[in-house]
């Protein structure tokens, strides 16, 4: 699939699943926006967001640019990290 034009968000960009699926949304020809709390690579624009605090999500969406047209939202923490982290970010965060 042809990404050209098409800017793209992607979640969790930094590492993982969520830097694999930004190289590729990239290598397809879209801008890519990463955010993650912790720099990632391979992104056009990065944005850093704690997805586990709301404050954070909220600058996320004043920050955001007009003309999105898409969202990969694969940001998460293991489930062996403490039980209000993984609520806070893979819950209460997406």
């Amino acid at each position: 699939m042809d990404l050209t034009g098409k800017t793209v968000i992607v979640t969790g960009a930094a590492s993982g699943i969520g830097k694999e699926t930004a190289s590729e949304v990239r290598r397809r020809g879209a801008t890519v926006i990463g955010v993650d709390r912790n720099p990632a690579p391979d992104v056009d624009d990065f944005l850093n967001v704690d997805l586990a605090d709301p404050d954070s999500i909220d600058r996320l969406i004043a920050e955001l640019p007009a003309g999105v047209d898409g969202l990969c939202n694969i940001a998460g923490v293991a489930p062996s990290e403490p039980a209000e982290m993984v609520l806070k970010v893979n819950v209460l965060g997406m």
